[in-house]
């Protein structure tokens, strides 16, 4: 990008202003934060470009732009989409500053002086430019050397299907319809808009407006055929990025990269304007306007650069990788198949090729069909090897058993009726007549694989409950409740699940079957440090009426964390009120309910400095005329004395008050004081 704007304006200082706006633009920043083709389609994408020019100069041979085109083809289909520019490119610039078409010519050309066999050497390299374009080609040969036992059986089938099939996915992100290419184009110049603020577009449409009135004095490599060229690229992936909607990122950076020349050359024109003899002033002002204008130029960076980086800062975005960290951690039967879709199945390659980990699993991938896991169930079934779906995929086609074992999905052909663990001792806890939970472990999700019965985190994060099911008779269909109740033992997370996300129905199972299944808790943000109770109970499928009581499984050991923002934490209503070292952040209360009923109520509280002393509170239900029906005082946390209390903690409490069952209808008033002060928190409605 500095080449390039260096070469368009004589400018150092405004390429260096011109690479600065490309670098911190928040799609570019963000794509040159992960691993993905884009980094190296912006590099080959701009070393294209800087060919041209030089060659244009006939500083370089044809064979340079024709291999670095050769390359970008290679690595990305995007660079067609220059083609007609760059066609019209070579025809316009020949009629006036011709290629070296031969020997004489090239000891005619001043700019190609050296040894005539280096010469001759440049003049073959631009007769056979087509080579060079495919030459890059030859990199395909790596997949028939290298590649799946499919694509090394057809090696001349998987070289044509990756040079012309791997785009054919690519079609289902196109716009075909008049909104959605409207929505594209909105979506487009929202984000150059963003991207230059007006004071880049200002500039853009001053370069462009510049082109006709530039002199070979102020931009002597810029004339109106490299204007053209810079412009159609610059339309043909405007066209792109109004058409496509797959990554917007990558190709909304496309027309963002060739305006940033067109910005260049507008702040070039303008400084032209700035140091020209009409407005030339002596001495000291003449660079305070100098200085004033590059100032300028950079407030569009200046302006975005905190929230471009904050929008590009990837460094705490490891989930992915946690999720396959743990699932190569899990007990994975040797040589068995994981099929996943591309992302994930980069994350595994990933794992066994970098951290050279689990290299016996087989990764098989899919994308928008079931036809992989179908072919793939059947052939590793029929191997006697196991075999797992990644989160989120279709099913094979046909009648299997499913299991889950962490995240995966595992595909069965029969039922189990073996132990899962025949070493270690079964708990064998009678849920109903039909249903024995035979033994659970928990461990913590996104966390390396580490059984235990009781489990210890943070809130925010979630425990994964692995049981063991076994069908004592005909089984009748259920839900599975876990309750997650806090050490005032009060609910504060509850969830219904299917057996095995709803894949295995029980009145299917058989007697003694086994079934591996595992189920999600969800430590809510916001709660307090303490030791939770974990409770399963079983339901009834269609009329959710409890089954089994609810049975204790384990203790939950819920740690401090002073990390954690406002906006992780749910809450109905925010507030905003300060109490000195003390703050009052939000509330959540029903709008109604009837007289004689619990009024069950939560507040979300901050610590702003040390508490030395465990503060209480009174709250009250107050009617129109001031009385106070219901109140009650207690500690803001029973369980956690604010004297514990960290600065930094968020804290989601639950409160509750009996309304009186001879309340009046009419609307009460929630009110809440502490340290003297009283607020309102919200008004409820009660009814007979």
């Amino acid at each position: 990008i500095f080449l390039i704007a260096f070469h368009l304006t004589s400018s150092r200082l405004i390429a260096f202003i011109a690479a600065a706006l490309f670098a911190t633009n928040s799609a570019v920043w963000r794509q040159s934060g992960v691993a993905s083709v884009a980094p190296l389609n912006f590099f080959l994408t701009g070393a294209l470009v800087y060919a041209l020019l030089l060659w244009r100069e006939q500083r370089v041979s044809l064979s340079v732009p024709a291999f670095l085109f050769g390359l970008n083809f290679t690595h990305h289909y995007s660079v067609v989409l220059l083609l007609p520019a760059i066609a019209i490119f070579l025809f316009s610039a020949r009629t006036t500053l011709p290629v070296i078409a031969s020997r004489e010519a090239a000891k005619q050309s001043p700019s190609n002086r050296g040894s005539g066999s280096l010469r001759f050497a440049r003049l073959a390299m631009t007769k056979y430019a087509a080579i060079f374009i495919t030459l890059p080609l030859l990199f395909y040969l790596y997949l028939p050397l290298r590649g799946s036992p499919e694509m090394q059986a057809d090696p001349l089938g998987s070289i044509i299907g990756a040079i012309f099939g791997t785009g054919a996915s690519a079609t289902g992100y196109v716009r075909a319809t008049l909104p959605e290419i409207l929505d594209g184009l909105a979506g487009m110049l929202i984000y150059l808009h963003d991207s230059f603020s007006e004071i880049g577009l200002i500039l853009i449409i001053v370069g462009a407006l510049s082109v006709l009135r530039i002199t070979k004095k102020e931009m002597p490599r810029l004339d109106a055929r490299v204007a053209f060229f810079l412009a159609l690229g610059t339309l043909a992936y405007f066209f792109l990025g109004a058409l496509y909607g797959g990554e917007p990122d990558r190709y909304l950076s496309l027309p963002f990269f060739f305006l940033v020349f067109w910005f260049a050359i507008g702040a070039g024109a303008v400084e032209s304007l700035v140091t020209s003899r009409k407005l030339q002033v002596a001495g000291f002002f003449s660079y305070v306007l100098r200085i004033t204008f590059f100032a300028f130029l950079t407030l569009p960076i200046i302006f975005s650069f905190q929230t471009n980086f904050k929008n590009a800062d990837w460094s705490n975005y490891d989930r992915v990788y946690k999720q396959w960290d743990e699932i190569f951690s899990l007990p994975i039967p040797r040589d068995a198949t994981i099929v996943g879709n591309w992302g994930q199945s980069n994350a595994m390659y990933y794992f066994q090729r970098v951290e050279n980990r689990r290299a016996d699993v087989q990764v098989v991938g899919t994308l928008y069909d079931d036809e992989p896991q179908t072919r793939a169930a059947q052939a590793t079934l029929a191997d006697q090897r196991a075999i797992f779906l990644a989160p989120g995929l279709a099913p094979p086609r046909g009648e299997y058993r499913y299991a889950l074992l962490g995240p995966l999905l595992q595909v069965r052909d029969a039922p189990r009726f073996t132990r899962p663990a025949p070493n270690r001792a079964e708990k064998n806890i009678a849920l109903t007549s039909f249903l024995t939970l035979a033994d659970y472990e928990l461990t913590t999700a996104l966390e390396p694989y580490r059984p235990t019965s009781n489990v210890s985190l943070t809130p925010n994060r979630t425990v994964r409950v692995s049981v063991t099911w076994r069908a004592e008779k005909q089984a009748r269909d259920f839900l599975t409740r876990l309750m997650l109740f806090d050490p005032d033992a009060r609910v504060i997370a509850q969830s219904d699940y299917a057996p095995v996300r709803g894949m295995e129905r029980a009145s299917r199972w058989q007697n003694g079957e086994y079934i591996a299944d595992v189920y999600n808790v969800l430590i809510p943000a916001g709660a307090p440090p303490g030791a939770y109770e974990l409770r399963m109970q079983i339901l009834d499928a269609e009329n959710k009426q409890p089954l089994s009581d609810a049975q204790k499984i384990a203790m939950v050991n819920v740690e401090r964390i002073t990390t954690l923002a406002r906006e992780q934490i749910f809450m109905q209503h925010a507030l905003d009120v300060n109490l000195d070292r003390l703050a009052l952040w939000g509330y959540g209360a029903p709008e109604t309910l009837r007289a004689g009923e619990l009024l069950q109520f939560n507040l979300l509280w901050t610590a702003r400095g040390k508490l030395d002393s465990d503060l209480e509170m009174d709250f009250a239900l107050v009617d129109t005329n001031g009385n106070r029906v219901a109140a009650a005082r207690r500690a803001l946390i029973a369980f956690y004395p604010t004297r514990e209390w960290r600065v930094g903690e968020i804290l989601k409490a639950d409160y509750d008050l009996r309304v009186p069952s001879d309340a009046p209808p009419g609307i009460y008033a929630l009110i809440v004081s502490i340290g003297g002060k009283e607020i309102g928190v919200a008004k409820i409605k009660v009814t007979r």
